[in-house]
């Protein structure tokens, strides 16, 4: 949660990447049926993130192991891994970046052998289970849930909503999870 507090994703998205992105504001992009706005309740607040790695036994990041962001490739994605590596050292955690080709960084992502990464999603139909099941669904842990995230209250919202055909009964199953993940 620190880490969430300590990144300025606004900043990133108008400077950074030049208004070329919106800032996350959860896992489900704006134009895609069942976004929800603000569904990610982090904003960007250095002094908290501060008192939270304190309150954590980390005060000032010490006591953090090394730690390094990997992302995919070169260009924006890297100016970005650039920008939260300052925003992350900022309040004291220790962050490297490291750029790989594409196969590696796939390879070592689905391994798990990143401490952080930075990546673009996008899921195959404009949907909101196509930014969900994949990532937080226990079933896909090994495969596309690379976060190893197994919440059973998650895996029954989402199974209730690709079940449904009610449209507004499954977005509200989807939004439901989505800010269970957050």
């Amino acid at each position: 949660e620190a880490f969430a507090y300590a990144v300025d994703r606004e900043t990133i998205a108008k400077k950074v990447l030049q208004g070329q992105e919106s800032p996350a504001d959860g896992f489900v992009p704006t134009a895609v049926p069942g976004h929800q706005d603000a569904a990610m309740t982090y904003n960007y607040d250095q002094e908290k993130a501060r008192a939270m790695l304190s309150e954590s036994g980390y005060p000032d990041g010490k006591g953090l192991p090394q730690m390094t962001l990997y992302y995919p490739g070169a260009g924006p994605i890297a100016d970005a891994a650039q920008a939260i590596q300052s925003q992350l050292r900022s309040v004291g955690v220790p962050v490297e970046i490291a750029g790989l080709d594409e196969g590696a960084f796939t390879e070592q992502m689905i391994s798990g052998n990143f401490s952080l990464f930075l990546i673009g999603w996008q899921a195959d139909a404009p949907n909101a289970d196509g930014y969900l099941f994949p990532l937080f669904d226990s079933e896909n842990i090994g495969a596309t849930d690379v976060f190893k995230y197994a919440s059973k209250e998650v895996d029954d919202l989402l199974g209730q909503a690709r079940s449904t055909t009610d449209s507004a009964q499954r977005a509200g199953l989807y939004n439901d999870a989505e800010r269970k993940v957050l």
